[in-house]
């Protein structure tokens, strides 16, 4: 991969959405409307992962349209064997499309094509000093890559990575990027109902490849072949040709690449802000690209240059500069390393916690004589306010309903019982979809998580994201469980170690302050020594 150069990406919106969608199927994830937003979690974090880990200079998205594509018509059963997604995937696609709107990156879509034909084309026409990087979860693209054109796939979870050039792409595959098509039509690709030629394998198809380089060389030295090779070729020698059609992505669709518009840092991140905080995604928050150009005018996530100049104006930076560049490596070993997860336990508590919830949704449905949707706030609001009649004064409304936030049922706390079971059913139930669920999917083959360090917070402290390892709670009795789920190898311990009271250290030998200073020398209780010196008593 070239270096100093730009980057453009382009986001295979559709192949991205499945991938999120699946992957976070399980979590039930809901905005505070009740609104379905796991596969719009999903694209988020893999959107703010293209931003933190490719810095790009340009970035657009494909989407697919609902119009039947070109290789429909050429060939009436393409993918006419793959299942239809369930429809709370499609629901969320408007919402992912106003998520890429509100990043003020383009959208592409042209009837009769796909999205990956879309990607193809602006690939294509990137200027030759870009270097385009393609992301998406459809390995149908490594047909695209070239010197300047690579692959940006997530794995397992979001924050695990690969990046395909034509080596890698030779390394995994077994063919080169140009042979993929030809690989496609000699072997089909069943998850596309593109046929191939019936009886011929990936071996052989590798083995041909290798040999003759592409279908159209075999074709030339079809009389060199074994005699059953070559009589399956012969005979299906149409479906090898179309095969090879619909497996290619067109790169030369009727539309334009504006880099002008495609700029990575044009975006508004107090509307980012505004959508994550109505969708119920606090904890992406803090990974908005900082400072990105607003219309008001502030200054790029990516130009450092103002402040530079009055940082070295002051002697400052060169000492920050080192500061951050020597512990950069070191917080990259750690995310490299991870920390160990014993998946075991998370499963074994997510089944009891599971069985729990179950138990509490029980007493809920007795306690309220019905049964309903615990995670619809619309059918929440009619049994609490509705058939129980519970006091609505005091009580917020939305658009649709009186409002089932925690705050507004804490109001209703000594009217009911079942309003402190609703209470505990939502933590039980946010901590096994927010841990129990999720942690185990991004562990990785070893069993451990590796989450993003970063120094650029404003307190200067380090934050930790895609997981953010430093929120797991402790405070309730199931929290303090998830957290033994972290462990240390065989032979190892973690070890907790903090500063004690670094702040007011810090007060006392700048003020030099002789109590202070006495009370820290002798490892007493600050606040209880401050508590004994007002009152005038011992502090023992």
């Amino acid at each position: 991969m070239a270096t100093g150069r730009k980057k453009l990406v382009l986001i295979d919106g559709n192949a991205l959405v499945h991938r999120a969608f699946h992957a976070l199927a399980q979590a039930n994830l809901t905005s505070p409307n009740g609104e379905p937003t796991g596969a719009i979690y999903g694209f988020a974090v893999m959107l703010l992962n293209v931003y933190t880990k490719l810095r790009p200079d340009y970035i657009a998205v494909a989407f697919d349209t609902a119009a039947p594509t070109f290789r429909h018509q050429e060939y009436e059963a393409y993918k006419a064997t793959r299942i239809k997604a369930p429809q709370e995937l499609y629901d969320q696609i408007p919402r992912i499309q106003e998520l890429v709107t509100t990043f003020n990156i383009p959208i592409f879509m042209k009837d009769g094509f796909e999205a990956d034909d879309i990607v193809g084309t602006l690939a294509r026409q990137a200027p030759e000093n870009v270097d385009t990087y393609i992301a998406t979860g459809d390995m149908d693209a490594m047909q695209l890559v070239d010197n300047h054109t690579f692959i940006y796939a997530p794995r397992k979870g979001f924050s695990d990575i690969v990046i395909y050039g034509s080596r890698e792409v030779e390394t995994a595959k077994g063919i080169k990027p140009t042979q993929v098509v030809d690989f496609k039509g000699l072997r089909g690709d069943p998850s596309d109902n593109i046929p191939g030629v019936p009886g011929i394998g990936e071996v052989t198809a590798k083995k041909l490849l290798a040999e003759y380089g592409s279908i159209d060389k075999i074709y030339q030295h079809i009389n060199d072949l074994p005699d059953k090779t070559r009589e399956l070729l012969t005979k299906h020698k149409a479906k090898a040709i179309q095969s090879r059609g619909l497996a290619t992505i067109l790169t030369d669709i009727p539309i334009k690449l504006d880099l002008k518009k495609a700029e990575a840092v044009e975006f508004d991140a107090n509307q980012v802000r505004d959508l994550f905080f109505k969708l119920g995604f606090r904890s992406l928050i803090n990974r908005i690209p900082a400072g990105t150009l607003t219309k008001g005018g502030q200054t790029s996530f990516f130009d450092s240059a103002p402040k530079s100049k009055t940082t070295r104006g002051k002697g400052k930076l060169s000492f920050t500069e080192k500061l951050d560049h020597d512990l950069d490596p070191i917080l990259r070993q750690m995310e490299k390393n991870g920390i160990l997860l014993d998946v075991d336990f998370i499963h074994k508590l997510n089944r009891q916690v599971s069985e729990d919830l179950d138990k509490l949704t029980k007493t809920i449905y007795r306690q309220s004589s019905t049964e309903f949707n615990l995670n619809s706030p619309a059918q929440l609001s009619e049994v609490l306010f509705k058939k129980l009649k519970l006091p609505a004064a005091g009580i917020k409304k939305t658009k649709t309903c009186y409002s089932t936030a925690v705050g507004e049922l804490e109001k209703l706390i000594d009217h009911h019982p079942i309003i402190r079971h609703i209470l505990q059913y939502r933590g039980w139930e946010k901590l096994r979809n927010t841990y129990l669920e999720t942690l185990p999917k991004l562990a990785d083959k070893h069993n451990r998580v590796h989450t993003t360090y970063a120094q650029d917070t404003s307190t200067g402290r380090l934050s930790s994201s895609n997981p953010n390892l430093q929120n797991i709670p402790i405070r309730s009795d199931l929290g303090a469980e998830i957290r033994k789920a972290f462990i240390a190898p065989k032979g190892f311990l973690l070890l907790s170690v903090d500063y004690s009271q670094i702040e007011l250290r810090i007060v006392a030998s700048l003020s030099k302050d002789v109590r202070m200073m006495d009370s820290f020398q002798k490892s007493e209780d600050i606040h209880a020594r401050v508590a004994a010196e007002i009152n005038g008593i011992s502090i023992s």
